[in-house]
């Protein structure tokens, strides 16, 4: 985020998100990914959809079914999101334990096939040589593309975490 009034414009987006009905209020803003040049995508993990954000404003980039949640016990869908520079994100949706490519100029979504089981993706980190790092609760999944821009992907390994934490976000610095 480049400037306050983009950073004002993700924080208020959980409560201006609009409903389907056209009333505002109905979504959960949740993950977020930082785009190129001050762009911002924002996921509603309730109503199944990303978002736009730039220059204070926000637009529906995709609201694609594979995007909403599966299980009225646990109505969570689209989740933690990375950018990625050849016109797409990545989308997890925790609820059906599924990874998405999500193409930005026509918003349809696709499954990404995993070789292996991953339990809900929470929050998401791709690292500077491409590997995306997927947080599910107790446990970090280390994945790669198979040389097919995100179409399927291989688990390289896994993380545990603490049980007595729960991961949900990522983020990337310096040590020490």
């Amino acid at each position: 985020l480049t400037e306050d009034r983009e950073a004002s414009a993700v924080v208020e987006a959980s409560m201006d998100m609009p409903c389907t009905n056209g009333n505002s209020g109905c979504g959960l803003a949740n993950g977020v990914a930082i785009g190129g040049e001050g762009v911002s995508y924002v996921t509603d993990s309730m109503m199944g959809r990303v978002f736009r954000v730039e220059n204070g404003e926000m637009e529906l980039v995709s609201d694609d079914p594979l995007l909403n949640w599966v299980d009225e016990s646990f109505p969570f869908g689209s989740n933690g999101v990375v950018y990625d520079e050849r016109g797409f994100l990545i989308v997890g949706n925790t609820g059906a334990g599924t990874l998405l490519k999500i193409d930005l100029s026509s918003g349809d979504a696709m499954n990404i096939p995993i070789d292996g089981d991953m339990g809900g993706p929470d929050g998401m980190l791709m690292d500077s040589i491409g590997r995306l790092f997927v947080i599910t609760g107790t446990t970090v999944y280390v994945l790669e593309d198979n040389d097919d821009e995100w179409t399927s992907a291989t688990v390289l390994g896994t993380i545990d975490i603490d049980r007595s934490d729960y991961g949900e976000s990522a983020t990337t610095g310096s040590w020490g």
